[in-house]
């Protein structure tokens, strides 16, 4: 479904991670690793929100080119921080036109729904970011750390999300700093000192 071959990214002089080569099929994948190691990076570009430096990206196999033309609105990215836009929860879910209500719901936005986004606490807004993602029907979607800000239950969630949609036929990833997450995914690698390796 994904496919990464030689990916590097680099700002200035530094190289974030290079020779980053793995395959991404239907089954639930985390990348996992130190806060810093360049697991938003990584995210952004097989989510085709970034360019890579170097290296090949194909997509439903389909060039980075093409993909980008020919799949926006399909393969989306969540941020890690919370991010809401003017107006109300319903507003900002609504925003890719064919919403998936029951996958709002099961994110427990329901009784806050007309509530004006940007008034919400931490914890909300993150669940709206992540609802503006799992509810627009993507075929790939990924998670940068889900579920920072949350409690338990809201933790369980967003889990409970993710996997409605990868059952459903989604690409579905993320990213932690915490280890016994990455237990959640069925593949796991490890981003750490411009390495991305497969331990899983």
């Amino acid at each position: 479904m994904i496919s990464a071959r030689g990916l590097g990214k680099r700002y200035g002089d530094r190289w974030v991670f290079r020779g980053a080569s793995f395959d991404l099929d239907r089954r639930p994948a985390v990348f996992v690793g130190p806060n810093g190691s360049g697991k938003t990076t990584l995210l952004k570009i097989l989510s085709l929100a970034l360019e890579p430096t170097e290296g090949e990206l194909r997509l439903f196999g389909m060039s980075r080119e093409e993909a980008a033309a020919r799949l926006r609105g399909r393969v989306l990215y969540a941020h890690q921080e919370p991010v809401v836009f003017r107006g109300t929860v319903r507003q900002n879910v609504a925003l890719c036109g064919d919403v998936d209500w029951e996958v709002v719901e099961a994110l427990g936005l329901a009784p806050v729904l007309d509530q004006k986004a940007h008034l919400l606490s931490s914890g909300w807004k993150k669940l709206v970011t992540v609802a503006r993602v799992a509810a627009c029907r993507p075929i790939a979607a990924f998670f940068d750390e889900p579920t920072a800000f949350l409690d338990r239950d809201k933790r369980e969630a967003v889990y409970a999300v993710l996997e409605m949609l990868w059952r459903r036929g989604a690409l579905v990833a993320w990213s932690t700093h915490y280890p016994p997450e990455a237990d959640r995914a069925e593949e796991a690698y490890e981003v750490i000192d411009g390495v991305v390796r497969k331990i899983r």
